[in-house]
């Protein structure tokens, strides 16, 4: 009988283990916190909101964008490292052609106005003391305790699934932390690369693919319909975090990329944009 027990207690903790990474737990505990709910229609920002006015990119320039992820304020993981903040302020400091962050999700580990005001001290050194807006995306953490409500107030854009563009580039912002698109969010995406010939940057929390066990995007058909969508509208560049490593999938028409956490390996990325060229490129520093 005890065996049997502890074999139940092993499976139904497996299971809650692969729900969580996969779907986020804290959907189970509240169904109504899901992609289906959150994302009601495509946010079209003005890149005035996002460059600063007067400092939108001129047609063909070069700049480049800082990209943070999985920087999981109030971790409370055993033998967790500090945040490398000093090291993120001062690289922003030494390059002045840096447009803007973006930090891909589990920007806290989990639901709770304390911890998102540490989070929020974070952002407004940035953004007051090295004068570059943080905008971001959703992750599984950040939804954790029922934390949309708590994310949607602190962190802009204050929607997950956006958009905005300057002349030459088109960038792209997606809810996946829930670990999967959905039906409507895939619906309107699709929708806005037909209508959008530009070079686009793909951003969003969960990975599109990786070897890592529980990681990625959990729905095989719903992924190569976003591969797809990828592959013919002109995406140059998917920018994904999650994983907490680095790691490239290439798919031909395109590479995404899992960033590292930079909490967990000290390190953060930087992906410089060629509007003249129509190129990205990224660059890890740790």
């Amino acid at each position: 009988m005890k065996k049997v027990f502890l074999m139940l207690t092993a499976v139904v903790l497996s299971g809650l283990i692969f729900y969580g990474c996969t779907y986020n737990s804290g959907s189970f505990l509240n169904p109504l916190d899901n992609v289906e709910n959150r994302v009601s229609k495509l946010t079209e920002l003005s890149a005035e909101d996002v460059f600063g006015t007067g400092n939108v990119p001129a047609a063909g320039s070069t700049y480049k964008i800082l990209v943070v992820t999985d920087v999981h304020f109030g971790s409370i993981r055993p033998g967790a490292p500090d945040i490398p903040l000093q090291k993120v302020y001062d690289y922003i400091d030494n390059n002045p052609d840096i447009k803007f962050c973006i930090c891909l999700g589990d920007a806290i580990d989990y639901g709770s106005e304390e911890i998102m005001a540490s989070y929020n001290d974070f952002v407004r050194t940035i953004e007051q003391e090295k004068h570059i807006k943080v905008i971001n995306t959703v992750g599984n953490h950040d939804l954790y305790q029922s934390g949309w409500e708590i994310w949607k107030k602190n962190c802009y854009p204050n929607t997950s699934f956006y958009k905005f563009e300057t002349d030459g580039f088109s960038f792209y912002g997606l809810d996946t932390g829930s670990g999967t698109l959905g039906v409507k969010q895939l619906t309107l995406f699709e929708e806005a690369l037909q209508k959008d010939p530009k070079p686009k940057l793909i951003f969003t929390h969960y990975p599109l693919f990786t070897n890592k066990f529980c990681v990625g995007l959990d729905d095989p058909t719903e992924r190569a319909y976003f591969y797809r969508l990828c592959q013919k509208n002109n995406v140059k560049m998917a920018i994904t975090g999650h994983a907490h490593k680095k790691e490239t999938t290439d798919f031909g028409e395109f590479n995404a990329y899992i960033l590292p956490s930079l909490r967990f390996n000290g390190g953060f990325t930087v992906v410089e944009i060629n509007e003249s060229t129509g190129t990205a490129t990224k660059k890890y520093k740790k």
